[in-house]
């Protein structure tokens, strides 16, 4: 439990950060997936969080995938391997269950 918070709190810091790829390069990408890590359930080998990302503890992220800047994920989403989100997305699946 003291990892999911811990990824959390790194995570919301990891705001001021430029975003991924910008010309700053403070390994911006770097830092936001050892945060990811810590905070999902499944973090995948190379993944890109984006800045300004919300998502709950229960999502599952693939290898070589990634989460667009400003995009929300409500509910468990499983994003599989190398998948690349937009910037901005929305999914909800709280609710929704198949």
């Amino acid at each position: 439990m003291i990892k999911k918070i811990i990824g959390y709190i790194g995570l919301r810091m990891c705001n001021i950060l430029p975003t991924n790829g910008s010309m700053i390069n403070l390994g911006q990408q770097r830092i936001r997936a050892f945060f990811g890590k810590l905070f999902l359930s499944e973090c995948g080998k190379y993944v890109n969080i984006q800045k300004n990302t919300s998502f709950s503890h229960t999502c599952k992220l693939g290898d070589y995938s990634g989460i667009g800047a400003g995009s929300n994920l409500f509910g468990t989403v499983i994003i599989g391997k190398y998948v690349m989100m937009g910037r901005n997305c929305t999914i909800h699946t709280q609710n929704h269950e198949f």
